[in-house]
């Protein structure tokens, strides 16, 4: 998921939680916390999905295999010249 995409749509989300707590009575600041409260819990969620991919990935690769960048391979491809 591209992070564009995910901050949009968490601010779409938090503005709604807003529109509904004022539609439910709540004052603006009770609603700025709720969706404040919406963002951060948002915010969170991803962050668990993405430790979730890496082990998931991790949990892939062969053994053996090495874990360095490609970036590190290419370097070390041309320290052996």
């Amino acid at each position: 998921m591209h992070i564009i995409a995910f901050i949009l749509g968490s601010c779409l989300v938090s503005a709604g939680v807003a529109a509904v707590a004022i539609g439910m009575g709540h004052s603006g600041w009770g609603a700025f916390g709720f969706a404040v409260a919406s963002f951060v819990l948002a915010q969170m969620l991803y962050l668990v999905w993405i430790v979730w991919m890496a082990q998931v990935a991790s949990r892939r690769k062969p053994l053996g295999q090495d874990s360095s960048t490609p970036a590190e391979q290419v370097q070390a491809a041309v320290q052996k010249g």
